[in-house]
Parts: C-alpha cells; sequence; structure tokens
C-alpha cells in the first residue's frame, strides 16, 4: 500500500501475502464537502439535501453517516430536497432508516419540494406511502399528525 492510501474493502481481491496488500483508494485530501445543511428553530428541524444527485456511486455513504450523526428528536423533522434531483434505491433506503430511527423516538419525519424524477422512483418503490411528502416547506411546517395513532401507523 503506498502512502496516502485507505484500503478498500469492499473490492473482490484475490488472496495476496497479506492485507496489506489489498487493492488500494486514494485518501481524501482536506475535509469533505457537505451533503447535508441542519437548522434548528423551536421544535423543528430542518434538514436541506445539498446535492443534486444521491447515490452509491455519489454520495450517498456520506449522506447516511451525516444522518446518523444527527441527535435524536421528537420535534419535527423536515427533509427539504429542493436540490436534489436524482436519487438511487440505496439513496432511498438511506433515508428509509432515518425516517425509522426517528419514528421509533416519537418524532414525524417529512420530505418536501421533491423533484419528479424523485418522486417517480420513490413512488415506483411504493415509499411515497411510507414517508410523508409534502410539496412546499411551507406546507410541512404547517402539517401535524392528527394523532398519536397516525404519527405511529407510518412507521416502518
Amino acid at each position: 500500500m503506498e502512502h496516502g492510501e485507505l484500503p478498500c474493502p469492499s473490492r473482490n481481491t484475490e488472496q495476496r501475502g497479506s492485507p496489506a496488500e489489498t487493492d488500494t483508494l486514494p485518501s481524501m485530501t482536506g475535509p469533505k464537502t457537505p451533503v447535508l445543511h441542519v437548522e434548528s428553530e423551536d421544535d423543528t428541524t430542518i434538514i436541506t439535501i445539498l446535492a443534486q444527485t444521491l447515490g452509491a456511486q455519489d454520495n450517498c455513504f456520506q449522506c447516511g453517516e451525516e444522518l446518523d450523526a444527527l441527535p435524536d428528536s421528537d420535534g419535527q423533522i423536515i427533509i427539504d430536497c429542493r436540490q436534489l434531483h436524482h436519487i438511487d434505491s440505496v439513496a432511498a433506503a438511506t433515508l428509509v432508516a432515518f425516517h425509522k430511527r426517528m419514528r421509533q423516538n416519537g418524532s414525524a419525519p417529512l420530505l418536501c419540494n421533491i423533484d419528479p424524477t424523485v418522486r417517480s422512483v420513490l413512488s415506483v418503490m411504493r415509499l411515497d406511502r411510507v414517508l410523508t411528502i409534502k410539496d412546499t416547506l411551507g406546507e410541512a411546517r404547517a402539517w401535524r399528525p392528527h394523532s398519536q395513532s397516525e404519527k405511529r401507523s407510518s412507521g416502518l
């Protein structure tokens, strides 16, 4: 392994003498560009996806790490997707995992400003039946579940 490279365990490697001889990826120089911007006001957290594309080949895993780093909340969580134009199934699964975690903690995560292409992907995967989607940020801010049973019923 050369200096400045990290092992890449996901690659299919041949049996060689030691783990130090496995395939490598160049290391990242400098800090990663955030995929999410998070702001909180009162009991509402607004998470803006800054990327135009979320996918396994792009930044999906970084997005998952950033979502995992967010503290649990029982307040309203809105994911603003206005800049997101493409999503793959791995990224959709990342959003569902976050949705499930927040539901278990009593919050009501919403998605808003969904691009038609992204909405189509979520619809084909039938995730539009699981995730609460509002057209605008204003609609998302105004939305509240009618009851605790409704709040729990759309969880996974």
